[in-house]
């Protein structure tokens, strides 16, 4: 009768190195979860490109979520003003913006932004 092999020790070291990224990795999800308070949608809107499209003015646009929240059907409001004086608004929509990421969009405008001010803002979200 043949004895047994003893396990070797390099699938012991492999075992304990793996059991080791499991802890880290569970650690790590943990604290995340618990330890960061949760922040809503902090959106920062920054304009990428202003083209013309025939009669149009397409302004291109990113939109970063550094929040710790998923958003979804985010409501964008785009309004060009000359003082105090509004000129045009257009909306964009954005479907789904996980927490700490960024998408890209674009509006559409009658006029040039170029020769007005022109703000994008944040106007509401849904939670998923």
């Amino acid at each position: 009768m043949s004895r047994p092999r003893d396990t070797p020790r390099l699938e012991w070291l492999l075992g304990v190195l793996g059991l080791a990224l499991l802890i880290a990795g569970v650690s790590y999800l943990a604290y995340q979860g618990l330890a960061r308070p949760s922040k809503p949608g902090a959106l920062v809107v920054t304009v990428i490109d202003i083209h013309s499209v025939g009669d149009a003015h397409v302004v291109k646009f990113s939109v970063r979520n550094d929040g710790s929240e998923n958003l979804s059907h985010l409501h964008l409001s785009a309004r060009l003003s000359d003082g105090d004086r509004e000129i045009e608004a257009a909306q964009a929509f954005i479907d789904y913006l996980p927490a700490r990421s960024e998408q890209r969009g674009g509006v559409y405008l009658r006029n040039d932004p170029r020769r007005y001010t022109l703000r994008i803002d944040p106007a509401g979200y849904m939670e998923p």
